[in-house]
């Protein structure tokens, strides 16, 4: 936090260069409202500290809303200026803020504390009761926020801190939600209670945020009662998953859902996606929980009907736990749908059935480096569970020290069919490459699990150069930390081309994200994802200053074969994607340079 001094120095220097479409509350204007009914596109609502008991609307407008937190960085501000949406003019429009009028992603809130919301009614003949918090149409985007203490209640209460969509009208708008703290939101309801953080039904980018302590409960006994405690995405469309939703890089923690006791069915844990191609990555999901109920689903990330080109890679996944009766798929359930689920940590949780990995209903995904380790179910599965229909293909993978009621139970296989290759499962199991060893995690005791470098798992996994770990470039032909050993494939979540995109001496996972990276602190280019992709994949990058920019593919052979951007572009985070539908399956080079800054990653191609 700045000293008073220095915050008069820095804003002083700021208001010497205010642009004249500069709007500020309450200097200029008495209310956040009067500030946006004053604004036109491009104009800034600037407010001052304070507590303003407000419902606004950005009525369409391409504008920025922010607190003084865009001038200094300074967090304080974030805290102390406060809108508070608990007394609205009706009580059926009690949502803090709205963007409704056909916002898009120039429509920007921004260093507020967003409380006291109570809902929106959408379709009063049912009735729906959405977004606490903020609530949005097509588009909008939400940055560096607090959004606590929001609370929808109802028959069908939606989206305790925020909802979104379904869409005003069809459109490629996109909801950005960047880091934010979303906590202490709820929702409780007689009939369903969903997304007690958060409900989406739009494209969305929901990026480097805090997701934690948010409720879902139902009040009365049901057959059906569903109850989603952390964040409920749908499309309509589901067969056809016309939206897209990306999560990266957020904390998702200590969300519980409360069934209630004589409920039948239809509990769920953190995230729940229904219908929209999904890119899970970089996330922690952490101690979420779901209680009460005769049965429910999926504690942590629980993935239904999605579209092609769906990911679940680099996340960590750990001690999320059912206290239901029964219930399939603590760490990950995927149901009828065929997603990439690769060099992920999901350890240490707790259900029935697939307390690690729960495929249902004609699932067939590729599960790939990954560590599945201590893991608990109270009946069958506990490192993976599949059903009679769904088709288990698992490879380069741990399963280990998964057990029911004490025993070794790691691999469950209801009927359907398996494929399991190159992976170390304890106890044993058939197939061409796997082992029954002690991997010899480097710190066991810890979250992280590294192989030690004499680790039986260390250049045990597919010899195919297209699974190789990355090359350091300082020990041509050995792997680059966390890697061990050569190039070979390492089996477990540190093995594989996209092994080493991973921190592992991050070891505080409450406070993994929870720094401001809005502002980069230097040049850097993250690893693809998804990786392995096919055939469309993301690459995100920052620089420190204004520069020339330019980021270009190369094939095995030094031959290049794209060029993504050539450009001097601003400071800050960007993002560009590459579609390699032409292109053959195989191992591709990406070189990044800014400035004297350059560095080169590699990606691998499925087609």
């Amino acid at each position: 936090m700045k000293t008073f001094f220095s915050a008069i120095i820095i804003a002083s220097c700021w208001f010497l260069v205010l642009p004249a479409n500069t709007i500020r509350v309450l200097q200029d204007q008495p209310s956040i409202q009067a500030g946006i009914n004053a604004a036109v596109n491009g104009d800034t609502v600037l407010v001052s500290e304070n507590i303003y008991y407000e419902n606004i609307s950005f009525k369409g407008k391409r504008i920025t809303v922010a607190s003084h937190y865009i001038l200094d960085g300074d967090t304080s501000h974030i805290v102390n200026t406060i809108i508070n949406g608990s007394q609205p003019s009706h009580p059926d429009s009690g949502s803090v803020v709205f963007f409704l009028s056909g916002e898009d992603t120039t429509s920007i809130l921004n260093g507020f504390t967003i409380t006291g919301g109570s809902g929106t009614v959408v379709l009063p003949a049912i009735p729906v009761r959405v977004g606490g918090g903020v609530v949005l149409g097509n588009s909008g985007k939400i940055i560096n926020n607090i959004i606590e203490y929001n609370h929808v209640s109802g028959p069908n209460p939606n989206g305790g801190g925020l909802s979104s969509g379904p869409p005003l009208t069809p459109s490629p708008y996109w909801v950005v939600l960047e880091n934010n703290k979303i906590r202490y939101n709820s929702v409780s309801g007689s009939n369903q209670a969903f997304g007690g953080a958060l409900e989406i039904e739009t494209n969305a980018i929901i990026r480097h945020n805090q997701i934690t302590d948010n409720t879902a409960t139902t009040t009365v006994p049901k057959s059906y009662a569903p109850t989603i405690a952390g964040i409920y995405c749908s499309d309509d469309t589901a067969s056809t998953a016309h939206t897209e939703v990306r999560f990266i890089g957020n904390l998702i923690a200590r969300n519980k859902a409360f069934c209630h006791p004589n409920t039948v069915a239809g509990a769920w844990g953190s995230l729940h996606i229904w219908g929209p191609k999904f890119i899970i990555t970089g996330n922690t999901f952490l101690r979420n929980e779901v209680t009460g109920g005769n049965t429910c689903y999926g504690v942590a990330v629980d993935v239904l009907h999605n579209g092609p080109g769906s990911v679940i890679d680099h996340n960590l996944i750990a001690y999320n736990e059912s206290k239901a009766g029964v219930c399939i798929g603590g760490g990950i359930r995927v149901v009828n749908a065929n997603p990439l689920i690769s060099n992920n940590i999901i350890v240490g949780n707790k259900t029935s059935y697939g307390a690690g990995i729960a495929l249902m209903l004609g699932a067939n995904p590729l599960i790939i480096n990954n560590t599945i380790f201590g893991n608990k179910a109270s009946l069958n599965g506990a490192g993976i569970y599949s059903d009679y229909s769904s088709h288990l293909m698992v490879r380069n993978t741990i399963v280990w020290a998964d057990s029911v009621s004490g025993l070794t139970n790691e691999i469950f296989i209801s009927g359907g069919n398996a494929l399991v290759e190159y992976s170390n499962v304890m106890g044993g199991w058939s197939g061409n490459g796997n082992m029954n060893s002690d991997p010899l995690f480097l710190k066991s005791e810890s979250l992280w699990f590294c192989l030690n470098s004499v680790s039986p798992c260390a250049d045990a996994g597919d010899p195919d150069l297209m699974y190789n770990d990355p090359e350091d470039p300082l020990t041509p032909g050995y792997g680059l930390w966390p890697a061990q050993g050569t190039t070979r494939n390492d089996i477990g979540a540190f093995g594989g081309p996209g092994g080493c995109n991973w921190n592992p001496m991050i070891t505080n996972l409450d406070e993994k994200y929870s720094s401001d990276t809005s502002v980069p602190s230097g040049f850097q280019i993250f690893q693809n994802y998804p990786n392995p992709f096919n055939p469309i994949t993301n690459i995100e990058y920052r620089i420190l200053n204004s520069e020339f920019v330019t980021l270009e593919i190369y094939n095995v052979l030094g031959q290049r074969v794209a060029t993504l951007v050539s450009e001097k572009q601003k400071a800050g985070f960007h993002s560009v994607e590459w579609d390699a539908s032409r292109f053959a399956s195989g191992i591709y080079l990406y070189r990044f340079q800014a400035g004297e800054y350059t560095e080169t990653r590699k990606m691998l191609l499925l087609q």
